[in-house]
């Protein structure tokens, strides 16, 4: 059995936590946050060991972090192509990782029909 690699435990994402790519003004969407990183979402391939800019969203919220593409598997969602890549955060504020932390767990509001 593989050794656990991750340094930092993930957190669930309760809610749609949104954003994209600074640097390549592309959408993104959060899968999991840990202390340490993300899981994203994408619909193109991020190089691995490419450094980027990500402005996350939630409601009045969002946060600017930076990291690096560690890793990425492609995956069928739908019929389509997705690009799950992991990125290891750099240089972490504990402002931005308590906001991050905070739209991570946020729940989400019910939904009217």
């Amino acid at each position: 059995m593989a050794s656990e690699r991750r340094q930092a435990p993930r957190i669930e994402i309760l809610t749609e936590l949104q954003g994209h790519t600074i640097t390549l003004d592309e959408p993104v969407t959060v899968r999991e946050v840990s202390d340490g990183g993300l899981t994203l979402e994408t619909r193109y391939r991020l190089q691995p060991e490419s450094r980027h800019e990500f402005r996350l969203r939630q409601d009045d919220q969002h946060v600017v972090v930076a990291g690096r593409v560690v890793h990425w598997r492609g995956e069928l969602v739908q019929g389509e192509i997705r690009y799950i890549s992991g990125i290891q955060l750099e240089a972490l504020s504990d402002v931005a990782r308590d906001l991050l932390t905070g739209m991570a767990a946020a729940p989400q509001p019910a939904r009217r029909r």
